[in-house]
């Protein structure tokens, strides 16, 4: 039996223009995922698609609604191969259109997910 519950953070941040803000360097998503990393001395995985969204604002939008339209998979630039490793999992991302951005589903829907503790972490602008 395992002591110590090995732990990831999984999350999709965007940075450049946003609504709330202006133009980002780091979105708050993977900021505060850093934070987390720090307090729980976890390791952190992000998603990120290999066709990027538009750093433009609207367009972006766009682009999101149409992956939660068409119910899209984007492709990822690496997948987490080794989530069997990990016992205890984070999933953090912001709000598109009420979901998770789809490339969080992307890596999920690859993961065997069977008994791993589970907590989703949203953000918003």
């Amino acid at each position: 039996m395992k002591s110590i519950m090995k732990s990831i953070l999984i999350f999709f941040s965007r940075a450049n223009e946003n609504y709330a803000v202006g133009n980002l360097k780091v979105d708050n998503t993977e900021v505060l995922a850093n934070r987390i990393k720090k307090l729980i001395n976890c390791n952190l995985f992000k998603c990120e698609p290999v066709k990027e969204y538009s750093p433009n604002y609207k367009e972006c939008v766009k682009e999101a609604l149409f992956n939660k339209q068409n119910n899209l998979r984007p492709k990822l630039k690496q997948y987490l191969n080794n989530i069997d490793e990990y016992d205890y999992i984070i999933v953090a991302g912001p709000i598109y259109f009420g979901e998770y951005p789809y490339e969080i589903y992307s890596l999920l829907d690859n993961s065997n997910l069977e008994n791993k503790i589970i907590k989703p972490l949203v953000t918003h602008e």
